[in-house]
């Protein structure tokens, strides 16, 4: 299954360096949150954006 940051690039919807960013957020302040609620903290995505690849992730996932 892909992750969400690399399936939001291959989409174009954004950047390898706006995941690099989120990362390091996750990495320098300890975290916890899931990557994607981390892009759409810092206004990269919206959450109707972050939801719709949710559901591909999860579609995916089930084979449907």
């Amino acid at each position: 299954m892909k992750r969400i940051g690399e399936m939001l690039v291959e989409a174009g919807v954004i950047t390898q360096k706006d995941v690099e960013k989120a990362l390091l957020q996750q990495q320098s302040m300890a975290d916890k949150r899931p990557i994607g609620e981390i892009l759409v903290s810092m206004k990269i995505i919206t959450i109707e954006t972050l939801i719709q690849y949710i559901d591909i992730q999860l579609r995916e996932k089930l084979g449907s």
